[in-house]
């Protein structure tokens, strides 16, 4: 049985459509580009990178290194260089790099002793740098430079996932700038993010250390066409089907946000055997049942947030896409001035908590605005 995959990054027969974003990403790759690939949380592009992509890269590049770097939460340029660090190892277990090499590099990075070993448990090769007992961590730009040392005989690919995380970090976005420029021109970078109003202000706004950088691709949203099979494909097994209306306001509900999309199918498949023919109203009891199973999670989730962060989350969830969060119905709704109104929609933007689309405001999370609603 065919089921809803979510919560982890998905096989590429797992993903709904996205073929044309996935033949210009492999493209663009293949050219050597540097990419800033962005689109909100779940929608899809750690899945699209790692299912597609990268193993097409794979293909193409039998002895090419990948290195793949998640950058979510870091909060240090220390951070950033232990987490660089380890992708490299990881990438380069893969490729088992010459002797040759490993020396040029020891030699370059005079605090290594790099080694390639074998896991006595599952036979898999291991690569450490071996940092040596007086030595602190590795600064980042190093590391990125060995990649590009690699690529100039081989070939590389760096990814770095959540990149607007760094921020917040003080000469990191000037540290990766110096890091970056002196890649092989040839030397294929792929930069994600969800976080888009910040990776304007990273790639964007005039005098920004990476202002200009790369080239922008937000991922597709994926279409009331695309889902009628693919979810009729799995909900065939217990009896049940969509048709193009209920799939339209499925899409409408869930803010076309594939995991969560997956998440009410999932549901359907769990409770809804031999139910022919799907309706509205199934889609109204499979959000429901989903809200009351993590409705313990959410109430936990919410109470980080402040009392007025609360109510102005309730008040975005209760009437979104919100078009006009300054207004003064909405301020008279939550109570509020302009000016701390702002600044605390600002904070959950930036907690990708709400995200800002063409359409307005909206809860980044679906199903957490549709719990929302119920408060």
């Amino acid at each position: 049985m065919n089921k809803f995959i979510f919560d982890i990054v998905l096989e590429s027969a797992d993903i709904c459509n996205l073929v044309a974003d996935a033949a210009k990403l492999t493209d663009m790759v293949d050219r050597g580009s540097r990419i800033v690939f962005t689109g909100r949380r779940n929608m899809g592009k750690t899945s699209l990178v790692m299912a597609k992509v990268i193993p097409s890269y794979r293909a193409r590049h039998a002895e090419g290194l990948v290195v793949v770097v998640d950058l979510m939460g870091v909060r240090s340029l220390g951070q950033i260089s232990r987490r660089l660090q380890l992708a490299f190892e990881r990438g380069m277990s893969l490729v088992h790099p010459t002797r040759t090499y490993l020396q040029k590099m020891a030699n370059t990075l005079r605090q290594i002793r790099p080694t390639m070993s074998i896991d006595a448990l599952t036979g898999a090769p291991e690569f450490s740098l071996g940092l040596a007992s007086d030595g602190e961590s590795i600064d980042f730009s190093a590391i990125i430079a060995q990649i590009g040392v690699f690529h100039r005989e081989h070939a590389a690919l760096l990814v770095m996932d959540e990149f607007q995380d760094i921020a917040e970090i003080p000469e990191a976005e000037a540290l990766f700038r110096a890091a970056l420029q002196y890649l092989p021109s040839d030397m294929p970078v792929l930069i994600m993010g969800s976080k888009k109003h910040i990776l304007a202000n990273i790639f964007a706004a005039p005098g920004a250390p990476l202002a200009g950088w790369g080239q922008q691709i937000e991922i597709a949203t994926i279409t009331v066409a695309d889902y009628v099979p693919y979810i009729n494909d799995r909900l065939k097994s217990v009896g049940a089907y969509v048709d193009q209306n209920v799939t339209a306001e499925l899409l409408k509900q869930m803010s076309n946000n594939p995991e969560a999309i997956n998440i009410i199918g999932d549901w359907w498949q769990r409770h809804r055997t031999g139910a022919g023919l799907l309706t509205g109203n199934d889609i109204y009891l499979a959000i429901a049942g989903v809200v009351r199973e993590r409705s313990s999670l959410y109430g936990e989730y919410l109470s980080q947030f402040t009392a007025k962060e609360e109510t102005v989350l309730i008040a975005i969830a209760q009437c979104q896409p919100l078009k006009a969060p300054q207004s003064a119905d909405f301020r008279a709704k939550v109570r509020m001035s302009p000016g701390g109104l702002g600044p605390l929609t600002k904070r959950l933007e930036n907690r990708a908590v709400v995200y800002r689309t063409e359409e307005g405001l909206i809860i980044a999370d679906p199903l957490l605005a549709a719990w929302l609603r119920t408060r």
